[in-house]
Order: C-alpha cells, then sequence, then structure tokens
C-alpha cells in the first residue's frame, strides 16, 4: 500500500508541473487549495495511526462519493439551459445567437491568404 501511494502522488505531482508549464503561470486561485491540502496531509499524517482501516476506507469512500456529486451538480448547473439564460439588463449587448460552425470555418478560411503559384 504505502508503494501504491507514493507513487500515485509522484504521478498527480508530474501531472501538476505538466499542467503548470502549459499554462505558464501559477494561477492564484489555486493557493487556498494547496494550503488546504498542505493542512490535511499533516493533519492526516497524525490522525491515520489512531484510526482502524475500516474507518479510514469508509471516509475515502464518502470523499468519493462528495467529490463525484459535487462535480456532477457543476456539470448538471453548467449544461441546463434555464440557468444558463441571462435575466434583462445582464449579459452580453446582443442577443444574436452564435455563429455556426461552417460559418465560422468561411471566416477562419476567409483570413488566410491566398498562396502564389512558382513558376
Amino acid at each position: 500500500m504505502p508503494l501504491a501511494s507514493g507513487t500515485s502522488l509522484l504521478l498527480i505531482a508530474v501531472n501538476s508541473l505538466v499542467a503548470l508549464a502549459a499554462l505558464g503561470h501559477w494561477p492564484a486561485a489555486s493557493l487556498p487549495l494547496v494550503g488546504g491540502g498542505f493542512a490535511g496531509a499533516l493533519v492526516g499524517q497524525r490522525l491515520a495511526p489512531h484510526l482502524s482501516d475500516h474507518l479510514l476506507r469508509r471516509g475515502f469512500a464518502a470523499l468519493l462519493l462528495g467529490s463525484a456529486l459535487l462535480s456532477g451538480l457543476e456539470a448538471w448547473r453548467r449544461h441546463d439551459p434555464a440557468a444558463n439564460r441571462t435575466h434583462p439588463g445582464q449579459g452580453p449587448a446582443s442577443s444574436q445567437a452564435p455563429p455556426s460552425k461552417p460559418a465560422l470555418l468561411a471566416g477562419r478560411l476567409s483570413a488566410i491568404p491566398p498562396t502564389r503559384s512558382i513558376p
């Protein structure tokens, strides 16, 4: 189990570094998450030896279930058209529908300069 935990943490750290490199900066909004993760690691390290294996498994299962429910709720809220509707006086100035994919593609293609043939 310790080897699996260490390997998992190593993969999480590598994925985080790749995301940081791709983003190019450290997002300030994630600083509370870093602090909370650090504090949770310290508390968990001291608390885990005093808890039964069964209780730790149930707590982890509850954490996973709660995370899945929150993720599903957030996805549902973003997908629900009624939740995304703007109220009068809010939102963009024009209420036109976004252009269709063919119109977007045509706009991109018209921005490409024509190539010259080589004599």
